[in-house]
């Protein structure tokens, strides 16, 4: 086997590991595949009538449709939902299942708003952990060569300092936060982000940090730690941020 095919073989590894192993990784994932979806469908030619949800549980890539039981307006609505990058697969569902899957995004979105209103009252093993592992790290920072989310040595190196400090600290929590730079389409790098995070969660899971604790996250370049798109900017931008949090609570988002 080709080392290309190797890595095709090792994303989707990592992305299943992501998906099926922490359900609380992808729901800011898969909020915004549901409003990409939405916005595809609402310029396809599928015509008016059509609701849309993402499935939530369980948590997953499948768009749940309902709508007029028509071929071509059905064929037209598919088509451009699976032309958005990290839908797998279309589902017709009847009303009351995609209201259901509504009120399970909102119940998760005002979970993670508390979540995060709640981000300054960590614990002092947390905020301790946090600050060995800033140490550890000391300015360093997992990057990636634009367009790709290979894991090169120096960044694997890193990645086993992280996950000597995690081990460690106890009962602390991950979140691993993939970002890209600012060139291309939104949905794009926010597929890019979170293959990068999945990869990392999954080098962390490797080497013997438990899986519950770890969640991976894609931002896309909605956060960048230098704004414009020059070299140094796009180099910046593309990194790795690793945020903890108490075990029994999620991790915060990061700053």
């Amino acid at each position: 086997m080709t080392d290309w095919g190797k890595g095709l073989i090792g994303a989707a590894a990592a992305s299943l590991v992501a998906l099926v192993s922490h359900s609380i990784t992808g729901e800011g994932y898969v909020a915004g595949l549901e409003a990409d979806g939405q916005a595809a469908l609402a310029q396809s030619a599928a015509g008016d009538g059509f609701t849309f949800a993402m499935q939530r549980d369980p948590l997953s890539r499948v768009a749940l449709v309902d709508g007029p039981d028509d071929a071509d307006a059905r064929g037209a609505a598919e088509q451009a939902l699976m032309a958005v990058p990290g839908i797998s697969s279309v589902r017709w569902a009847d009303a009351d299942e995609i209201a259901q899957a509504r009120a399970a995004a909102a119940g998760d979105a005002g979970e993670a708003g508390d979540a995060a209103g709640d981000a300054a009252a960590r614990s002092p093993q947390v905020a301790g952990c946090q600050e060995r592992l800033d140490a550890a790290l000391d300015g360093k920072s997992i990057r990636f060569r634009s367009g790709s989310a290979y894991l090169s040595l120096d960044s694997l190196a890193i990645t086993d300092s992280v996950a000597a400090v995690l081990g460690e600290c106890g009962d602390v929590s991950v979140t691993v936060e993939g970002h890209t730079d600012a060139r291309g389409s939104e949905a794009i790098n926010r597929t890019m982000s979170q293959e990068r995070a999945d990869r990392v969660a999954a080098a962390l899971v490797e080497r013997g940090v438990a899986q519950g604790p770890v969640s991976a996250v894609g931002l896309g370049a909605s956060q960048p730690v230098m704004e414009g798109t020059s070299a140094e900017a796009n180099e910046a931008n593309r990194r790795i941020v690793f945020t903890l949090g108490d075990a029994d609570a999620p991790a915060g988002q990061g700053e």
